[in-house]
């Protein structure tokens, strides 16, 4: 049984996020995002220790052209995975602080890195090393999944990873410019680089001189049938997401999957633009805030390569990243999760309910959670069923019926929320797969 694991936010914090947050798509929902992170949610992995030596410490970095001398680096251990009960995926993991450092040179893949202090034995060979300083040392984190990054482009040099231009693409002060084509009404541009389907696209946008009309679209292409799978509409009037799909007669359309009117592209001004997809679940974040989210019950593997488009505007992009994470399968029903009791009564702080576990005892402490939102297919099954966190409680007097427990965090915990046998103390979102019919 497991709760959803709330992605870590750049500063590492986990903060009790149950209220709603704005733009969230309720009848889709599926977390209460971030961070969605991409970039923000990575640990920041830049290399593994490959040799000790007092306060000195060797370090093999995976993009030795991205790391600067005289960067603070952290060097961290991993440890316990949460990962999500729908898709597989890694959602959190947990990084012990060993020691702190600084690079001095780099030959090579090489960095060699000056310790704040000398931890001895502490530091092991293949422990990983993050970007920046994190944490105390001996202090437990949670961070976002390791991923490889498929592209980083910073549009210091030439057009090389990018293809199938329509209108005036240039680089400029390290951005890419973007003016349409007067014939076409836009501008396209595409990029090489293929990747999975579970990745996580980030950039930074920024427009000016907006039409009518003036509307920022980004795609999943897939490179095999050489069109859309998703496209992304950026605008006045809010964000939309599109998917590509064949009706009953296979003709292709445009179908709107999900929208959120709480946005207006302003101009010169720098969004930074994220865009999480893991199987079925396509979340998407402007400036940290959650916008969309979506669940693909079709489950699709399609659209592996991003394109940029502009209309009726001048734009320009810049730090654009495309992340890769591990392949994941969907879980089997009986690795979800799995309720274990209800609230039966509430009086202020002081709460019953009815656990079904036969193991507990005084102190034990459970989340408590709300259902809000049912996933069904397209033929009006339920595919799973979606739960907030509204409370934790603390069992006091445990019964073989019914438990006498106190309220310790939320106060929105009412007769009827579902008590769950985790324990962790910041999950937002439970899923529950409904159990089997029988006949």
């Amino acid at each position: 049984m497991r709760l959803t694991a709330c992605l870590a936010n750049s500063n590492l914090s986990r903060p009790d996020r149950g209220a709603r947050q704005p733009g969230e798509i309720t009848l889709t929902a599926i977390f209460a995002l971030l961070l969605l992170c991409g970039a923000a949610c990575q640990a920041g992995e830049i290399g593994t220790v490959t040799a000790i030596s007092g306060k000195r410490v060797d370090i093999r970095l995976h993009n030795p052209n991205e790391i600067e001398v005289s960067s603070l680096v952290t060097i961290a251990r991993y440890g316990r995975k949460f990962v999500h009960p729908v898709t597989g995926g890694i959602r959190e993991e947990q990084i012990e602080i060993i020691a702190h450092g600084r690079i001095e040179n780099i030959r090579g893949s090489i960095g060699k890195v000056e310790l704040s202090e000398s931890v001895g034995t502490g530091i092991r060979t293949n422990d990983a090393v993050v970007a920046d300083t994190l944490g105390k040392l001996g202090e437990r984190l949670w961070v976002g999944p390791r991923g490889e990054t498929k592209l980083h482009e910073r549009f210091n040099g030439d057009l090389q990873n990018w293809s199938r231009r329509v209108g005036s693409w240039r680089i400029a002060k390290g951005k890419l410019h973007a003016e349409i084509n007067p014939d076409k009404g836009y501008a396209q541009i595409m990029s090489k680089t293929q990747f999975g389907t579970n990745n996580s696209v980030s950039f930074d946008l920024r427009v000016w001189k907006l039409g009518e009309k003036a509307r920022i679209v980004f795609n999943l292409h897939d490179p095999r049938t050489k069109q859309d799978q998703y496209f992304f509409r950026i605008d006045e009037a809010g964000v939309k997401a599109v998917k590509i799909q064949k009706d009953s007669d296979g003709k292709p359309g445009a179908v709107l999957i999900a929208s959120n009117d709480n946005f207006q592209l302003e101009p010169k001004r720098t969004y930074t633009v994220t865009l999480r997809r893991e199987i079925w679940h396509l979340g998407l974040d402007i400036d940290g805030v959650q916008m969309i989210s979506y669940l693909d019950t079709d489950h699709t593997q399609r659209g592996t390569k991003l394109g940029f488009y502009a209309f009726d505007c001048k734009s320009k992009f810049d730090n654009v990243k495309i992340i890769q994470f591990p392949k994941v399968a969907a879980l089997p029903s009986n690795e979800l999760l799995a309720e274990d009791g209800k609230i039966i009564h509430v009086d202020g702080n002081s709460l019953w309910a009815n656990l079904k576990s036969d193991d507990v005892e005084a102190g034990d402490k459970f989340p408590v959670a709300r259902q809000t939102d049912v996933i069904r297919s397209k033929r009006n099954e339920i595919l799973f069923i979606c739960y907030e966190k509204v409370g934790e409680i603390e069992v006091m007097e445990p019964g073989t019926e019914v438990s006498q427990a106190r309220l310790t965090d939320g106060d929105r915990v009412a007769i009827g929320d579902v008590v769950f046998r985790e324990r962790p103390s910041n999950r937002i979102r439970a899923w529950q797969r409904p159990p089997p019919t029988t006949n």
